[in-house]
């Protein structure tokens, strides 16, 4: 499932529309108890830009990378002098890459696709 060598089937269709359903509604579900948001337009499935979600409340502000390690301090009510250390993924050896990955690299794989929520589900069409 997945390889870009092979048709998709009908059950990796199903599979991929499913785990995207499911990514929408974690997003929807998120927004619903984090964010004071009482529009339906939200849901709609479509991407929206950065001022486009800050119009709409799904974002607070647009920043850079620096700008929200600056908060994540301001957050927790740390110094700004204290050091931020950026852990990196390590990357993937030869034999994982070749043989698939490892559980916690899936886990990490799964909850980064959760932003994937914003989009409306495929409609994937098969070729025969």
């Amino acid at each position: 499932m997945g390889s870009p060598f092979r048709e998709i089937t009908e059950e990796n269709a199903k599979v991929y529309e499913e785990m995207i359903l499911e990514f929408f509604e974690i997003f929807k579900a998120r927004v619903i108890k984090h964010r004071d948001i009482k529009s339906e337009e939200v849901f709609n499935g479509r991407p929206y830009t950065a001022s486009s979600a800050v119009n709409l409340g799904l974002i607070d502000k647009i920043g850079t990378y620096s700008d929200a390690v600056e908060e994540a301090k301001k957050l927790a009510k740390l110094p700004e002098t204290v050091p931020v250390r950026e852990l990196k993924p390590t990357k993937p050896k030869l034999l994982e890459s070749l043989f698939g990955l490892s559980a916690s690299r899936k886990t990490i794989i799964l909850a980064s696709q959760e932003i994937l929520a914003i989009w409306p589900p495929p409609t994937l069409s098969l070729k025969h």
